[in-house]
């Protein structure tokens, strides 16, 4: 059978794998499954004699509800982080331009010591 990802089949370019869902006749290659988001779950069977692993991979169609929400949750936890940041840099910018400080003109020497003639004269 071939890859329904990449639609390459045959011993060179590698095993393809089918969904776990019993039904289900999609095979792809485990590394473009990868690369398409696909699901795949390891349950860890406990016997007398061995920890089994069982790794399920699931085509796009078929992947459970359990892991749709937990994709769910985690892509509304990075845009909520991201409209956090962008507020956050929002209100560094207002405050940045409300404090901004405008450069000092620079004077020459002799209108300095003029300056100072008028001001030690006003005190007098």
């Amino acid at each position: 059978m071939g890859c329904i990802i990449c639609g390459k089949k045959g011993v060179n370019v590698g095993a393809a794998v089918k969904c776990f869902k019993q039904d289900c006749q999609i095979y792809f290659h485990v590394e473009c499954a990868k690369r398409a988001n696909y699901c795949m779950e390891v349950d860890k069977k406990t016997s007398r004699n061995s920890r089994e692993k069982i790794f399920k991979i699931y085509c796009e169609s078929h992947r459970p509800f359990k892991i749709i929400l937990e994709i769910n949750e985690l892509n509304q936890k990075e845009i909520e982080d991201i409209q956090k940041f962008a507020k956050t840099i929002e209100k560094c910018y207002d405050a940045y331009n409300k404090h901004q400080l405008k450069p000092k003109k620079m004077i020459s020497k002799t209108e300095r010591n003029k300056l100072l003639r008028q001001a030690l004269q006003t005190r007098k």
